[in-house]
């Protein structure tokens, strides 16, 4: 990431340092991860599944050689139950642990002047979000399935504006926690030799609450989401094919 400020006196450049972001950054991501799959009894299964990682990273600012150094390590877990009924109906409920870093721009220490008065900044003490994620799943006769879902993250960052010293200052930083709750229906057609088509809809309600009382939070809000996606084949073989989405 960078971007080089001059300044013109003279008529000619001179590159400003204070004023210029160059970054040099590295970041390392070492993983280990185990499972196992057995049956519980005649129609349940189950798969467990533990991920380590570490997060070694560090950072130097160019302007005014400020460093940044951090490392990390957390366990992700996983846990999956199936249960099927008979061929036409199979029900699943699982739980998984999720990591969000924070992108290398988020870190930055140097100031990006927009105006005299105005800068963005990273902020180098920024640190991941977490999300806690449970899936309860039921496919009937393999070409419809429904889910229903919750999520909890925490440590959840967002870019905010502060004032400071009459200066306009936008940073990221760790200060909410969100909460979604969802369900999803996908529907694959393919009885038609010439057609294959797939309907995805979701719904949604979020909510999140600020850990700070200086920084209000966006509103609790629903949502949702259409997808469509239909394959049209020309040839028997289907290599050749348009398709049509929405």
């Amino acid at each position: 990431m960078y971007s080089s400020v001059f300044d013109f006196e003279n008529e000619q450049t001179q590159l400003n340092p204070l004023r210029s972001n160059a970054f040099i950054y590295h970041e390392k991501n070492y993983a280990a991860y185990m499972s196992s799959s057995f049956k519980i009894a005649e129609k349940w299964d189950a798969k467990l599944g533990l991920r380590y990682e570490y997060t070694d990273l560090d950072g130097t600012a160019k302007s005014d050689r400020a460093m940044i150094k951090s490392s990390y390590g957390k366990f992700f877990p996983t846990v999956y139950f199936s249960y099927k009924a008979n061929d036409n109906n199979t029900m699943s409920l699982n739980y998984s642990r999720r990591i969000r870093r924070p992108y290398f721009g988020n870190l930055n220490p140097s100031k990006l002047y927009t105006s005299d008065y105005e800068y963005d900044v990273g902020n180098q003490f920024l640190k991941p979000s977490f999300s806690d994620n449970v899936e309860l799943s039921y496919v009937l006769k393999n070409n419809v399935t429904t889910t229903l879902y919750f999520t909890h993250t925490s440590d959840s960052w967002g870019r905010i504006q502060k004032i400071e010293n009459g200066n306009k200052i936008t940073t990221t930083e760790n200060f909410f926690t969100e909460n979604q709750t969802g369900m999803s229906l996908n529907y694959s057609f393919n009885k038609i030799r010439w057609l294959e088509s797939n309907i995805f809809l979701t719904g949604f309600y979020n909510q999140s609450t600020s850990k700070r009382s200086d920084v209000s939070i966006f509103p609790a809000s629903f949502g949702a989401n259409l997808n469509i996606n239909n394959s049209f084949y020309l040839r028997k073989d289907k290599n050749l094919a348009f398709t049509l989405g929405y």
